[in-house]
This record gives structure tokens, C-alpha cells and sequence, in this order.
């Protein structure tokens, strides 16, 4: 199966901007668009992403370091998922985070890696895969896709929609 992820590039520049504000701690997020099923191609198209730390709805909800970035359970997440939706009327379609490194330098960790698979597992994605996003606030144009599928995860760097 052939896996595309799209973003815009007004997304792309909030997600950077989000991680910057947030440092030195990580952040995170949801991400809405939509998503296309077409025989052997699974395609993702981001269009816009909401940040956890904006507003204050959900101050005391989640857990922000140098290393990581964690929301303290699942409800939390389901509330900003729709808070996504309602906001900008498209589909929940998976999450983001920042790192505070390079992601070259290796700090994709096996975190990330029990993320992903713990999604897919969790059925957090009723009709669809997996997707999630990390952010690197070092070299700003880092972003990486991460898709679980049943015997494999993909990652795969996001093609710019201008």
C-alpha cells in the first residue's frame, strides 16, 4: 500500500510556531483534514492543527518536559479532538508533537514508536490508521509522518500543499 501525507503550509508554520512558544518543553496536538481511501493508496491530508496549550481549557491536563510531552488520558485528548472539529469543520485525523532536538540526532525514540502502535491497538482511529506528526524545534523544517499499519510503521516526510 502506497501511504501519502499532504500538509499546508500555513499548518506547517503554526506547528512551528507552537513547539517555538512552548520551549524548552515539548508541546502537542490534533490535526483535522481529510483522509481518501483509494485501492492501495492511503492519502492524509492535514489543513489545519490545534495545539493543546492554546486556550485554557486544558492547563493541568497534560505533562510537558525537555524530553517529553504527554496528555494525562484519553478523555482530554477526545475533548480537544473535537474542540479540532467543531473549530475548523473537518475530521479528526491523528496527533503532533515537538521535540527539542534535531531528528537526526536520534531523538525519535521507541516513545514515539509505543505511540503509534498503542493508537492503533486502542482502536483510537475507529476507520482509519494512525497518524501521527513530530515536530523538530531545532531545525525548523523537520517535520516526519509516522503511519501504523497492522505489520509495519511508516514514516515518510510530508509533501507541502502551498
Amino acid at each position: 500500500m502506497t501511504v501519502i501525507v499532504k500538509i499546508n503550509e500555513g499548518t506547517i508554520k503554526k506547528l512551528i510556531n507552537k513547539a517555538q512558544e512552548s520551549l524548552p518543553n515539548e508541546t502537542g496536538g490534533v490535526l483535522v483534514g481529510f483522509r481518501s481511501d483509494k485501492p492501495n493508496v492511503l492519502e492524509y491530508t492535514i489543513t489545519a492543527a490545534l495545539c493543546i496549550t492554546e486556550g485554557d481549557a486544558f492547563n493541568g491536563k497534560y505533562k510537558a518536559t525537555p524530553d517529553s510531552f504527554e496528555c494525562m488520558d484519553r478523555k482530554t485528548w477526545a475533548e480537544l479532538s473535537l474542540k479540532a472539529v467543531k473549530l475548523y469543520g473537518l475530521y479528526y485525523i491523528g496527533d503532533w508533537h515537538s521535540h527539542t532536538c534535531s531528528l537526526s540526532e536520534s531523538c525519535f525514540s521507541i516513545r514515539d514508536i509505543e505511540h503509534v502502535e498503542k493508537q492503533l491497538i486502542l482502536g483510537q482511529f475507529p476507520s482509519s490508521l494512525p497518524l501521527h506528526l513530530v515536530v523538530s524545534t531545532v531545525m525548523t523544517n523537520q517535520i516526519l509522518a509516522f503511519v501504523a499499519m497492522p505489520n509495519m510503521l511508516i514514516c515518510l516526510i510530508p509533501e507541502v500543499i502551498y
